[in-house]
């Protein structure tokens, strides 16, 4: 009988407690034994490991375990082909045992865990605290710890969500120090800024899928994770089809069922008498807990920050997913509408309308709180979406996967513009009615996988991606000479302005503008001394396409097509394991501008724009601590106690 030296015949490795089994812990295990790799796995996981030697006689040596994995998943890999399998006691302590003769799978036997389950599986593990991930979902490279690309991103979970109470996207993203949030033109639309560069919402990926989310603004009820890329982009997305995003990237992923049921119900209760409800119900069954349903609801209405005005929104959203063995499937539905009564729009300064007194100066803004829109003014958004992912291991190291989805956007309202010519708020007062319908079918297929060439590692990514949009929108105005009389700091409710002009049919749109973008992706990343030296080389063939018409007379008014080759180099270099270096040299691509009704050639759509980036970054983790020197966000979370039943009250500025 053996043992490892120092230690009795039953061993005893007592390092750690039960909860080590569902937090991801990072290994770094050499090929070696498999007494010498549990002695090494007790160690870096933290947990009590018992087993008799006698068990492990005799068994080769295991492969080498690199990477983030919890107990359970590491004990599985350690123990592949010995025979071997694993219980857990009530006090945490492991036991390893010989797996019946009759069992073709790992049987674990039971497991008394306290605190949080993590049954999120496919998603990278987050740092102490929970609010913020070690990795993304990197587009073409897939998901990835960041000190192994050698790009800059964030990826906030939904903890911080949960903790900040944040209802919107907007809300979570004040978090980050790199992106800006402000709201968009006319329809109370978010617009965030990435480095100085704009980011429409209708070009935030969804599970990694241009096109599927709500058009104007996303709320989070359903979101699981919110990653935010910065830097040029074009080599890891593609182009997004709203012709933004030239700063960065952000991608939101939806909730999955967990393997805890979930059932939580939440009361919120905002300004003066705005209120709201939400449903979050999710749970597995089956064998394995292979098939997974989460339901979202959300419902809220009431008076905002702002006066007299008032808003409803309403949500519902279900995700189905099955893990098997092999394959993994899942299908995201979701529903959205908002409507605003009184919201305010947009603000002009001219000098038509009447004497000017602005002498090329922009006057005070009025006080937050204030409301200049008009009683006959509201906007509704209403947006379904769905798509559907699967995916299927052809191997061990070989994963083929196929994501598509598809939206549909019904947008409408009335708008009351003010046209400020006056220092002292004297303005003209505008009326806008543009109904627009948008469809979008997005798709992208692909192909990752290992392997090795001598001393050297590759990760092989393969992909397609496409997005076809069209919308159809009609305009209903009312011209300068026939605004009325207001005033950007008095509210002075003035009668509905007679529409003058029209453009196309109000109550059927024709198709105004289409969009096709198509793609093929090429990448490797080359791992060079046990992958502390990683060379990511990659190429995208980016064909972008778009159509406009005139809503009016219904004449094309222009047509583009072109395709541009957009390569991509990045080195990371890893010292130690808390400190990453890196460097890269990609591009971005942004669809051209159409010429404005006012130019000479007006509807004429121009070259796409194209930019390139050369980022010296690093990234140093110190416990709790992560830090990217590139745009020094330095945080430390702490865990904070979930709660059922939140109360909220807050004054915002639109």
């Amino acid at each position: 009988m053996r043992s490892i030296p120092f230690f009795p015949t039953l061993i005893v490795l007592s390092l750690g407690l039960a909860a080590a089994q569902v937090q991801a812990v990072e290994l770094d295990i050499p090929a070696q034994p498999l007494d010498s790799a549990l002695t090494d796995f007790a160690e870096q996981a933290g947990i009590r490991l018992l087993y008799d030697a006698s068990l492990t006689r005799g068994i080769s040596g295991r492969q080498a375990l690199k990477g983030d994995y919890s107990v359970g998943e590491g004990l599985q890999q350690l123990l592949q082909g010995s025979g071997l399998t694993f219980s857990v006691g009530a006090d945490g302590t492991v036991t390893l045992i010989p797996r019946p003769d009759n069992s073709d799978v790992l049987e674990l036997g039971a497991t008394t865990v306290s605190g949080q389950l993590d049954g999120r599986r496919d998603l990278p593990a987050s740092y102490a605290g929970g609010q913020v991930a070690r990795g993304a979902n990197i587009g073409l490279l897939g998901n990835q710890d960041m000190q192994d690309v050698p790009f800059a991103f964030s990826s906030y979970t939904s903890e911080l969500i949960e903790t900040r109470q944040a209802q919107t996207l907007a809300d979570v993203l004040a978090s980050d120090p790199g992106v800006r949030q402000s709201y968009g033109f006319g329809n109370f639309s978010q617009v965030f800024v990435v480095r100085g560069f704009q980011l429409y919402s209708d070009d935030i990926a969804f599970n990694g899928l241009y096109g599927i989310l709500p058009r104007q603004i996303i709320s989070t009820e359903s979101v699981e994770r919110v990653e935010v890329f910065k830097g040029a982009n074009a080599f890891i997305n593609g182009v997004a089809p709203g012709g933004s995003g030239v700063g960065g990237a952000i991608n939101v992923v939806s909730k999955r069922a967990e393997d805890t049921p979930t059932r939580s119900f939440t009361l919120d209760y905002a300004n003066d008498s705005r209120v709201g409800g939400h449903l979050d119900l999710g749970r597995r069954f089956g064998e394995d807990n292979r098939f997974g349903v989460r339901v979202n609801l959300a419902q809220r209405e009431g008076e905002t920050g702002i006066d007299d005005e008032h808003s409803r929104f309403s949500l519902a959203t279900v995700a189905l997913d099955y893990r098997g063995e092999r394959l993994r499937l899942a299908a995201d539905l979701g529903y959205q509408k908002q409507r605003v009564n009184e919201g305010r729009s947009v603000v002009y300064l001219t000098t038509t309308g009447g004497t000017s007194t602005l002498n090329g100066k922009v006057p005070s803004a009025p006080d937050s709180t204030h409301n200049y829109a008009q009683p006959w003014s509201w906007s509704q958004l209403e947006d379904s979406y769905g798509m559907f992912s699967a995916e299927y291991d052809l191997s061990p190291s070989w994963t083929a996967y196929l994501i598509g989805g598809g939206k549909y956007t019904r947008e409408n309202g009335v708008y009351a513009s003010n046209y400020v010519y006056g220092a002292d708020g004297a303005a003209r007062i505008g009326r806008l009615y543009s109904p627009l319908d948008q469809e979008t079918l997005s798709l992208a297929t692909g192909l990752r996988g290992d392997l090795q060439t001598g001393p050297v590692s590759h990760k092989v990514n393969l992909a397609a991606n496409g997005i076809w949009q069209e919308k159809r929108n009609a305009f209903e105005s009312t011209a300068a000479g026939s605004r009325g009389n207001g005033n950007l700091y008095e509210a002075l409710p003035i009668a509905e302005p007679p529409a003058t002009s029209v453009s196309g049919d109000l109550h059927d749109p024709d198709t105004t503008a289409k969009v096709q973008n198509k793609s093929l992706a090429v990448s490797d990343t080359l791992g060079f001394v046990d992958d502390r030296v990683l060379l990511t080389l990659g190429l995208r063939r980016q064909t972008i396409g778009a159509d406009a018409w005139s809503a009016a007379s219904g004449a094309r008014t222009s047509n583009y097509q072109d395709s541009i080759t957009t390569p991509a180099y990045g080195l990371v270099i890893k010292p130690t394991e808390y400190l990453s270096l890196y460097a890269n040299r990609v591009e971005s691509l942004q669809q051209g501008p159409t010429a404005p009704n006012a130019a000479n050639n007006r509807g004429t759509m121009f070259a796409p724009y194209r930019s390139k980036q050369t980022e010296l970054g690093g990234e140093a983790r110190l416990g709790a601590l992560r830090g990217q020197p590139e745009c020094l966000p330095y945080r430390a979370a702490a865990r904070c106690a979930r709660r059922q039943w939140q109360l909220r009250r807050g004054c915002r500025a639109a």
